[in-house]
């Protein structure tokens, strides 16, 4: 029987002679938001290949309910993975082309898209506030733009589980506020498994279910936000000094940082 979620078991990973990851473990199940904190160049990026099945370990594996990622066909896992990488796409298609591009794997190889499939895009950008922008060509969007036009993408996409390089980082505090609520919806209501690079601490403890903290490419501290922040291991991982009021009614923080 198909054990649901997704499992990281014991991942290493080099680039060359550089160890880039070692000996890492997670588990995210439908329904949860796991949060992957780390200062910069701490292998969050190359974890997240991984899982995706980008990128293949060196030692360790990456199993999707039950099956190892790197055997199962590019297409199902289409069906099962949505990725959100880091960069901006810059390239002549429409807001509307862009999204509906993650609707070509349900569709037969020569199948005109029909309304129904239209209707999924249209839907995904209306969620992230970008329905107006259906006709206008991407490269002609600002950054900020570019980043929720991806982000209705793999909304649009629908797949099972869902994994974000740092989904918000460019926006506006609105649309900061805007996604990471959508993100939380798509969690509790379409039971979809998050799993995200994240950079504001404070947003993170807020949304996340639990936080894996990676610090020099291994796994540093993982578990619910409260016991992840704490002033010893902020202070440990990213050099600053902080002060943390506890949510004692729920599992966050709040994080203020000492200049």
């Amino acid at each position: 029987m198909k054990k649901n979620g997704i499992k990281v078991e014991s991942v290493s990973f080099s680039f060359g002679k550089k160890a880039i990851l070692n000996n890492v473990s997670l588990e995210v199940f439908p329904g949860k938001i796991l949060g992957i904190v780390g200062p910069n160049g701490s292998g969050k990026t190359s974890l997240l290949k991984i899982i995706a099945g980008i990128l293949k370990p060196d030692k360790g594996f990456v199993q999707v309910d039950g099956e190892n990622i790197n055997k199962i066909k590019r297409s199902d896992r289409a069906k099962l993975i949505s990725y959100l990488p880091q960069f901006e796409e810059n390239h002549p298609f429409t807001v509307l082309e862009t999204v509906m591009m993650s609707r070509y794997l349900y569709m037969g190889r020569f199948q005109i898209q029909d309304d129904s499939e239209k209707d999924i895009a249209i839907k995904a950008m209306s969620r992230v506030g970008i329905e107006n922008l259906s006709n206008v060509n991407i490269y002609s969007l600002s950054g900020g733009e570019r980043q929720r036009v991806m982000l209705a993408r793999m909304l649009a996409q629908s797949s099972k589980y869902l994994l974000m390089d740092e989904p918000v980082t460019g926006l506006d505090i609105k649309y900061q506020i805007q996604i990471a609520s959508l993100i939380r919806e798509q969690s509790k209501v379409m039971n979809t498994g998050n799993i995200m690079i994240m950079h504001n601490l404070n947003l993170a403890s807020k949304l996340c279910d639990e936080i894996l903290m990676i610090f020099k490419g291994k796994n540093y501290t993982y578990g619910i936000p409260g016991d992840v922040f704490t002033k010893e291991n902020i202070l440990k991982v990213f050099s600053v000094d902080s002060t943390i009021t506890q949510n004692f009614h729920t599992t966050n923080v709040d994080i203020k940082f000492v200049s």
